[in-house]
């Protein structure tokens, strides 16, 4: 039988609890969630943060509490925070996490139309600044791909 890495995306960016109830906004309730993955069997944790209010945030303090409290609760698993932020975020505060030295960290492979009039930009210098970062301080990246342009970029 051939072996599986399961992924949990317990959060994402864009989406809120008028959209789905089980979205995470709490530390609680990214615990809970992240509990509930791991015991289903996820290895990888990939983590969005949130402020309480359920706005999404890439603040190196919130990913911080939100990651020892999950390593806490599960401390076998890999936590991997989201360098993709949210739509109209600059790249430094999307680089945030990365100053925590996570083991893994996702790396977008390019630009996409997100919905209406919402672009998530994703040039090849932020792509090729992102990846450097994440070299130097030893974080291996998830490289997320959502069309074919994007496995180029990452192919380079």
């Amino acid at each position: 039988m051939s072996k599986v890495i399961i992924t949990a995306a317990i959060s994402g960016a864009e989406v809120t609890q008028e959209m789905n109830p089980a979205v995470p906004y709490t530390v609680d309730d990214f615990v809970r969630e992240a509990k509930s993955a791991a015991d289903a069997g996820a290895a990888i944790i990939h983590l969005h943060a949130r402020h309480d209010d359920g706005s999404p945030t890439q603040d190196r303090e919130r990913f911080r509490l939100l990651i020892d409290a999950i390593r806490n609760a599960c401390p076998e698993v890999i936590i991997q925070p989201s360098t993709g932020g949210a739509t109209g975020m600059t790249a430094e505060e999307r680089l945030q996490p990365t100053e925590l030295d996570p083991e893994m960290a996702s790396l977008d492979c390019g630009t996409m139309n997100f919905g209406g009039d919402e672009i998530f930009v994703n040039t090849e210098n932020m792509i090729i600044e992102f990846a450097a970062r994440m070299r130097e301080r030893g974080i291996k990246p998830e490289l997320e791909c959502f069309d074919k342009s994007h496995i180029d970029m990452a192919m380079r």
